[in-house]
């Protein structure tokens, strides 16, 4: 599976069309199947009936018709029966399909925002994605969720600073190791983030896994490969394996 991976600056949603016209336009002649873009890169906060979002929304389904792929367009402030939400859509085929809220509130969103209540799944051909939204990926529950639910691969639009990219992707490789699922994980350029998104992909290796791990740096955009399609029967092995909550008995 191809990914294109877009590192987004923190911009206005009045400049976000602009900025994906000119990073498209590198991309004219490739083929990808996915693309994906950070946490609250969009810096406005938007109502889902505002006509600005519904103009970004547009071009991102556009965007999904043109180039035949799945388009996570990152998480957006995005006001919704009057609650605010740290919100990821998931559009395809020229169609919102979806969309999963921040379950897990970082801090400075406590109070903020509203939590959400559920892990959605998105089909993507036979396959099924699901989005955690920055921190939701540093707990184990979510990733087990998803494995167990038939989830293939985990997307995961990130806002994370760069004295924090280390720990970040212990994070990252921690889960897939964990479940067998590949992640993609997307940060914006902008300071202080500094980029640094990280793509997974898990192979087996003398009867075990070996995790390869690809970093983008500071590069606005790039195509990289994973393999959720080749991982189904370890994600299940790895799921029968686990013997989730132990029963010990305090001593």
């Amino acid at each position: 599976m191809k990914v294109l991976c877009v590192q987004a600056p923190r911009i206005p949603a009045g400049d976000a069309e602009t900025y994906l016209e000119g990073v498209l336009e590198k991309y004219a002649d490739d083929e990808f199947q996915i693309m994906v873009l950070p946490e609250k890169w969009i810096i406005d906060s938007l109502d889902e009936k505002d006509p600005v979002f519904q103009d970004l929304i547009d071009a991102f389904r556009e965007v999904s018709v043109k180039y035949n792929c799945d388009v996570i367009p990152g998480s957006f402030s995005l006001e919704r029966n009057g609650k605010m939400y740290n919100s990821s859509p998931f559009i395809q085929g020229g169609k919102v399909m979806g969309f999963q809220d921040k379950i897990s509130l970082f801090k400075g969103e406590i109070g903020k925002y509203s939590s959400g209540g559920k892990i959605g799944l998105f089909n993507s051909g036979s396959l099924k994605i699901s989005i955690a939204v920055c921190y939701d990926l540093d707990f184990p529950y979510f990733a087990k969720m998803v494995a167990g639910d038939g989830g293939s691969l985990i997307v995961n639009p990130s806002l994370i600073t760069s004295e924090f990219k280390e720990m970040w992707h212990i994070y990252v490789k921690g889960r897939s190791l964990e479940t067998r699922l590949p992640v993609i994980s997307i940060n914006s350029l902008s300071n202080p983030f500094l980029g640094g998104s990280i793509v997974t992909r898990m192979r087996p290796r003398n009867g075990g896994i070996f995790l390869e791990e690809e970093l983008l740096g500071t590069n606005e955009a790039r195509i990289v490969e994973t393999n959720p399609e080749d991982m189904r029967e370890y994600i299940d092995s790895r799921q029968a394996e686990d013997p989730g909550i132990y029963n010990l008995k305090k001593r």
